[in-house]
């Protein structure tokens, strides 16, 4: 069996590649295919955001690569597996351009499963998001659904970037004590009922420059029809500027009317009812800061990190 090869990944947003080695495996008259890769991210994570695959991979996750010759959709690899190493890194068993020095297409898929050498998908593949979220941080990132095309690479060309860009939306809250300091449950602390868990995904064989385009990767992703409620982390913050946000992966869908749901340890629940019309689209970020205080809770929230956006407030109520 040949030995497995470790390449490096990127932040999308580094302007400079530092140098990496490769252990190449040679086979006459084909060049080896070297890829590095990164996660498409608007900008760094603020203070007290888990910021979980915001900039890599995180280790032992797979992604199932497609290389195609340039144009044709002639299949050289299919579903062919990478294992990021939790340093910027991948390994894998090594690639080659074909012999005709033709060049190639590749396609990367991150979150849903493929068996190695399935075609690449000519029909939409469905998806799962975890209902709970909370605790580890598996749940979070086997829901994360990423995507990386790249075009027309050509031997000679050195190392191929993929750049991967998340599909779904993503949800951030921070939860503040405030007057009267209520306590959150122990278990199931912040939780949003009715939230459509599911979907399919229908990846594009397009150009770097059309994943560049939001509608373009928002077209990719159907919203399904299964409801579940979705439980968030409940970790507290601190004082003003010391923010800790808990973080989930959501399905792109119609978000206004929906409630989140903060379960005190003494038995009582507040709410905050998102605003009718409130879309969660593909690729944006929605941060929610809330204070809770035992008439109520207030929120400032916003759309920021994936994709930039506006914001708006609200207040909240006691059930």
């Amino acid at each position: 069996m040949r030995n497995r090869k470790t390449i490096l990944l990127y932040p999308a947003f580094m302007a400079l590649f530092a140098a990496c080695s490769h252990e190449n495996v040679e086979i006459a008259g084909q060049e080896q295919i070297l890829l590095t890769s990164g996660v498409e991210s608007m900008k760094v994570a603020a203070a007290g955001t888990l910021g979980t695959q915001s900039s890599s991979i995180a280790a032992g996750r797979a992604v199932s690569a497609w290389v195609e010759t340039s144009g044709t959709g002639e299949a050289l690899y299919k579903a062919w597996e990478l294992t990021a190493d939790g340093k910027d890194g991948f390994s894998y068993e090594p690639m080659f351009f074909p012999e005709s020095g033709s060049g190639i297409d590749v396609y990367a898929i991150h979150g849903p499963s493929f068996v190695s050498g399935t075609a690449f998908p000519e029909e939409p593949v469905a998806f799962t998001v975890a209902a709970d979220q909370s605790g580890s941080r598996d749940a979070y990132m086997g829901s994360d659904l990423l995507y990386a095309a790249r075009q027309g690479a050509a031997p000679g060309s050195g190392e191929i970037r993929l750049l991967f860009y998340h599909m779904l939306s993503k949800i951030e809250i921070a939860v503040i004590q405030g007057e009267g300091a209520p306590e959150l449950a122990e278990s199931g602390a912040v939780t949003i009922p009715e939230v459509v868990l599911d979907g399919t995904f229908l990846p594009g064989r397009i150009s770097e420059a059309g994943m560049q385009e939001q509608s373009s990767r928002a077209a990719m992703v159907s919203t399904g029809k299964t409801s579940g409620t979705l439980t968030v982390d409940g970790r507290l913050s601190g004082a003003s500027g010391s923010e800790v946000y808990n973080e989930a992966v959501v399905v792109p869908q119609e978000m206004g009317g929906k409630s989140i749901c903060f379960n005190l340890s003494s038995g009582g629940t507040l709410y905050y009812m998102i605003p009718e019309g409130t879309v969660f689209e593909s690729g944006k970020k929605y941060i929610y800061k809330i204070t809770m205080d035992l008439s109520g809770i207030h929120v400032s929230s916003g759309i920021v990190d994936w994709a930039p956006g506006g914001e708006e407030s609200g207040t909240a109520t006691v059930i």
